[in-house]
């Protein structure tokens, strides 16, 4: 992206953009769209800052062979395509991959995340809760906050102590949403007990969960890989993080 930053004068607003991203993995999906889409207008001598409607076409039609000889799925070029226009937008530039103007592919049939049973989720929660160690007890309040408030799990491993605020009995969280800025969320009974319960042992940090340097927190695959763990036990099909928000949301 570097190499081609200087093929587009808004670069810096694009970039700035793609850095407000609060996920990791969605920085670098935004970094590679741009970084593809300046590609394609350096070997088509297309001028990034003004595009016309039909350089976002042909772009947008080419995308299949832009990446090596794997075609993107229709789902992935509708993602592309809205990265980009969300740059496009945050660069205040004529916003050619608007989908109002750009028309998308038909969307792939997705399969929807198949939420746990009850006795699934309490399963792979108990497991969690029978290893009394402190990595044990982390766990176990990470799975309760994720069934019964249904957040992300990249929101609740951001969760911040100076976010956890108590009133009038009740144990509340800020956390910060993809589309709402910083939401205040009520944790339920069984959330606020298990939480209780890991931040009376963990260790000092600005984070609620944080991994071993207590300076960022733990990583989502490491808490997949506990997952995986408990589910030796649990014996559910399937297990995954996103399941517990799936059963919340049902």
């Amino acid at each position: 992206l570097d190499g081609l930053s200087a093929v587009m004068e808004n670069a810096d607003a694009a970039r700035a953009h793609i850095a407000s991203r609060g996920v990791k993995g969605t920085r670098e999906l935004y970094t590679a769209d741009l970084a593809r889409w300046l590609l394609h207008c350096e070997l088509e001598g297309i001028d990034p800052d003004s595009p016309a409607l039909e350089a976002a076409t042909k772009f947008r039609d080419n995308l299949k062979r832009l990446k090596s000889n794997k075609p993107l799925s229709p789902q992935a070029v509708r993602q592309v395509l809205s990265a980009l226009s969300s740059m496009y937008n945050a660069a205040g530039l004529v916003n050619v991959f608007n989908s109002k103007r750009l028309t998308r592919p038909e969307s792939d049939d997705v399969a929807l995340t198949k939420e746990f049973a009850t006795e699934e989720a309490r399963a792979l929660i108990e497991a969690a809760e029978a290893d009394n160690s402190p990595t044990g007890v982390r766990d176990a309040a990470i799975f309760q906050i994720l069934y019964e408030v249904g957040m992300r799990i990249s929101s609740v491993l951001a969760m911040r102590r100076e976010r956890i605020l108590r009133r009038d009995g009740s144990l509340f969280v800020l956390v910060k949403s993809k589309k709402k800025g910083m939401v205040e969320v009520v944790l339920p009974e069984a959330s606020t007990q298990a939480l209780d319960n890991w931040l009376a042992i963990a260790p000092m940090s600005d984070f609620v969960f944080p991994d071993r340097s207590r300076l960022k927190p733990v990583a989502t695959r490491a808490i997949s890989k506990r997952l995986n763990l408990y589910n030796l036990v649990a014996n559910v099909e399937h297990p995954h993080l996103h399941r517990f928000r799936a059963s919340f949301a049902t």
